[in-house]
């Protein structure tokens, strides 16, 4: 119930600010609009949350690593590298590619 408050009340100030209308005309509005389309408006709020959630999750990744790797050059050190970095990785992807097309080979053949 709770969920579907704070969903009903997103969509409500989104209705507002597009339309200008006072909140409660917009949430009238908002619920009308919910009555018919629920299931999308629900699945439209899951995924934009977990499509932003992941997103934040992986440029906070990519910022740190970057930052890392800047440091490494600029008092030169080999941080990154001594601990796999990207190296290990590269490696590590083409054994298991290397591994994944032998089996798709053998169950051809």
């Amino acid at each position: 119930m709770a969920t579907c408050m704070k969903m009903l009340t997103k969509f409500t100030l989104i209705i507002h600010v597009f339309s200008g209308e006072s909140f409660s005309g917009s949430a009238k509005k908002c619920f009308g609009l919910m009555s018919r389309h629920f299931t999308n408006g629900f699945v439209t709020e899951a995924a934009s949350n977990s499509v932003l959630k992941l997103g934040a999750f992986v440029f906070s990744v990519a910022f740190a690593f970057s930052t890392w790797a800047w440091v490494d050059e600029e008092y030169n050190w080999s941080t990154l590298k001594s601990a796999g970095g990207l190296e290990q990785f590269q490696v590590s992807k083409q054994c298991q590619l290397t591994e994944r097309r032998n089996q798709i080979y053998t169950l051809i053949n």
